[in-house]
């Protein structure tokens, strides 16, 4: 647990310096400080909402949170709300990218629970 905090503090202080990267879900250090852990789903996608130190300290039902959260992230972003209700793409855009995306949610899971 003492890693935690000292990945906090330092997130803290240098994340400011980096303001373009994303990071991690749990210590919020960014990936131009810290190593993300890919996890594959897939044959060709993978994500990495946790860094390795983060992803090595949690078991693994303690990571199945983080993925869900950035799972979150990518169905609710309102990126494509807003191209559907400016009509820059249609409803059936629309569909499909909650459909691919909700069917992603399985995968990521089974991924997580395997260890990957």
């Amino acid at each position: 647990m003492k890693q935690i905090k000292k990945h906090k503090l330092v997130a803290k202080l240098l994340n400011p310096l980096f303001p373009q990267y994303s990071k991690c879900r749990r210590c919020n250090r960014n990936w131009k400080i810290c190593k993300g852990h890919t996890t594959p789903y897939d044959a060709t996608s993978g994500c990495f909402p946790l860094c390795e130190d983060c992803w090595l300290e949690l078991g693994v039902e303690e990571r199945v949170p983080y993925y869900i959260d950035l799972w979150l992230k990518w169905r609710y972003d309102g990126q494509m709300e807003t191209a559907y209700q400016n009509t820059v793409i249609t409803k059936k855009k629309l569909a499909k990218h909650y459909k691919e995306t909700d069917s992603k949610l399985i995968l990521i899971v089974k991924a997580v629970m395997e260890g990957k």
